[in-house]
Order: C-alpha cells, then sequence, then structure tokens
C-alpha cells in the first residue's frame, strides 16, 4: 500500500461521499466467486480480482486487476496490467499499460492502452479502442472504431473504422457493414473476408492537411498567430505576469524547469485519476483543457528571454518589451519549424515556461500572505 498515492485514495473517498458504496483502500482486494456485492464498489489497491457477482458500479484503481466475475452495473477501471474476461451487463472503460480482453459486455466497450489483446471478446454495443499495438478478435454487435500504429484484427465486426500505420486483417474476418481505414498506403485486403458494405481507404488527416497550399505555405504563420494573440493580451492586461515570467526563465532556469517537470507530471496524473470517477471526470476535462492551454502558451518564453537580452542593449525605449516579446515569439515559430531540433526546442521549452509560469504565482500569493491579504 505504501506505493498507493494518497492522492487517489483522497479522490476515491471524495466520490464515495456522494455516493452510497463499499470503499475499499488497500493492498489487496480480493471477490471469491461465492461472495456477492449489492452496492457500488470504490476500491484502490495494488491487486484487485474481482470473480465474483456485482450488481452495481465498479470504479477501481489498481497495480494489477482483473475481472472474471459479474459486473451488472458500469465498470470504470485503471490498471497497470488488466484483465477482463468477465460478464459486464452495462458499458466499460478500461485503461491500463497492458490490456487483455475476453468475456462478454452487453453496452459498449472503451479501452485504451499501450498493448491491447483480446481473444473472443463479445461486446453488443460499440467499441472503440486505443493503443501502440492492438491484436483483437471478436464479436461486436455495433460500431467499432480503433486508434493503433500496429492493429491485427480478426472476428466478426459491423461498421468498422480502424486508424493505423500497420493494419492486418484475418482471411476469416466478417464485417457485417462498412469498412474504413486510415493509413498512409492501401493494404491488402485478404480474398477470404466477407464484407458486406463499402470498402474505403483515406490517408491519414495529419497527411491530407499537409498536402494542401495553406497548410505548406501558412502552417509557420498560423502558429505565430496563435501564440501573438495571447501574449498581446497578457501584455495589455498583465504586464507584470509577462515580465516576471520572462524574468525567471533567465535568472532561475534550473528551478524554473525542474519545477515545470514536477507540475506537468503531477497535474497529469491527478487529471487522469479523477477521470476515472463518474462525479469528478467533469472536472477533469476541464482541468486538462486549461493546462494544455498553459502549456502551449508557456513554450515562447524562453525566446522572449533570450530576445530581451539582445534588446538590453539598445536605450530603453517603451516599446522595447513589446518588440522583444514579439521578436521571440518569431524565434520561437522559426526553430520549431525546423524538422529534428524543432521537437527538442518544444520539448525543452514547455517545462521551462510552465515553471516560470507557476514559480511566479507561487511567489505572489507568498507575498500576499506575507502582507496580510491572505
Amino acid at each position: 500500500m505504501k506505493r498507493i498515492p494518497v492522492l487517489v485514495a483522497a479522490v476515491v473517498l471524495m466520490a464515495a461521499s456522494t455516493l452510497h458504496a463499499r470503499v475499499f483502500i488497500g493492498d489487496s482486494f480480493v471477490l471469491t466467486p461465492d461472495e456477492r456485492l449489492r452496492e457500488e464498489l470504490l476500491l484502490v489497491a495494488e491487486n484487485s480480482r474481482i470473480a465474483g457477482a456485482i450488481d452495481s458500479e465498479v470504479i477501481g484503481v489498481a497495480w494489477n486487476s482483473l475481472i472474471s466475475g459479474s459486473v451488472r452495473g458500469d465498470i470504470i477501471s485503471g490498471a497497470l496490467n488488466q484483465e477482463f474476461r468477465g460478464f459486464a451487463a452495462n458499458d466499460a472503460y478500461l485503461l491500463g499499460e497492458s490490456l487483455t480482453l475476453g468475456g462478454r459486455i452487453r453496452g459498449s466497450l472503451t479501452a485504451l492502452g499501450r498493448e491491447v489483446n483480446g481473444r473472443d471478446c463479445v461486446v453488443n454495443g460499440n467499441l472503440r479502442m486505443g493503443a501502440h499495438t492492438v491484436i483483437f478478435s471478436g464479436d461486436i454487435g455495433g460500431k467499432t472504431t480503433i486508434w493503433g500504429t500496429n492493429v491485427s484484427l480478426s472476428g466478426t465486426y459491423h461498421d468498422l473504422i480502424v486508424y493505423g500505420r500497420d493494419i492486418r486483417l484475418d482471411d476469416r474476418m466478417v464485417i457485417a457493414g462498412d469498412f474504413t481505414y486510415h493509413s498512409a498506403r492501401p493494404i491488402k485486403i485478404p480474398a477470404g473476408i466477407r464484407i458486406s458494405g463499402k470498402v474505403s481507404w483515406k490517408q491519414p488527416v495529419s497527411r491530407q492537411v499537409e498536402r494542401t497550399f495553406l497548410a505548406r505555405k501558412f502552417k509557420p504563420l498560423m502558429a505565430f498567430f496563435s501564440l501573438l494573440v495571447p501574449f498581446l493580451l497578457m501584455a495589455a492586461f498583465s504586464p507584470n505576469l509577462l515580465a516576471q515570467t520572462v524574468s525567471l526563465v533567465g535568472r532561475e532556469p534550473v528551478r524554473v524547469f525542474l519545477l515545470g517537470l514536477l507540475f506537468i507530471l503531477t497535474a497529469s496524473l491527478f487529471s487522469l485519476i479523477i477521470l476515472a470517477t463518474l462525479v469528478a471526470a467533469p472536472f477533469a476535462i476541464i482541468m486538462l483543457s486549461i493546462l494544455i492551454s498553459l502549456l502551449y502558451i508557456a513554450r515562447p518564453f524562453p525566446c522572449i528571454w533570450f530576445t530581451r537580452i539582445l534588446l538590453s542593449r539598445m536605450p530603453k525605449q517603451k516599446f522595447l518589451p513589446l518588440l522583444s516579446t514579439i521578436l521571440g515569439i518569431v524565434l520561437f515559430v522559426l526553430l520549431t519549424s525546423l524538422p529534428k531540433i524543432g521537437i527538442i526546442i518544444n520539448l525543452l521549452s514547455v517545462p521551462f515556461g510552465f515553471g516560470a509560469l507557476v514559480d511566479g504565482r507561487l511567489r505572489m500569493v507568498k507575498k500576499l500572505r506575507q502582507e496580510g491579504f491572505l
């Protein structure tokens, strides 16, 4: 239990306060085949094994999770290693590093992970699946949408949509509807496959956009204006925030970089954890949206600091801060447009800029407390 974050337990207890539920927080949770739970189950455990029957919803976070029993309500489960080979009367939402799927789900199934392996999995509703590697065999009654890099499929489907780089289909597959796939090039469809509807091949959206004249010629310009507008608003309505953040990037680079990494990891983990709960999921979506926006805006701050250093030798003028901001954004857009260097610049700029933003707000809160405003 030492490895289970206290934050996870707090979120589960918060959700349990609004529901009539059984709460388990511990090292190992086991529900034997002869046991039955009438109420909702909220659990945080290192190892979870549900072989019995649960008459309501299950919300769980664990390192290793196995569900081989029956669940009458929805299932929301996040685990490093997750296996489902039981029965679910409603929808199931499964998140993990490695997912092994089987059994039967009367509702819809959403599965997200790095690797998904499914064998003889029956889903009466829709199937939504995303992973780097997908190896799946099943009988799907509704619409199936799969995102992956390497996708290998067999079984029976209705309408099937696949996004992937390497898509392989078993020659005994049955598609009782339309088959649409998105890949860089057309795939070879085995002769033995039975497809009732039409087959459509589409290139990935990124490829389609890259081929357009507008994207090729004006992509850097669009990136520039998408950053210029928020920074102009910042310069107009909160110039002190802009100046302090730029200053912190150059004055304490190691501190703001480490602080940025820490807050990015913490905020992302916290959002994913509370996203697994029904009660706090809307708050998690809002929090992730704000975080992504801040990370996007934070990237040019190191380049703005660099341009301010270059312009500091010029005679002081009122327009210099604004000019250095615009030139910094231009420099950032030009650097990030380079094929390989751009990725490195983006990865390094995010924690620097975000760390400076957070550090500045923490300093402001500390100062307000010292002066008695908080």
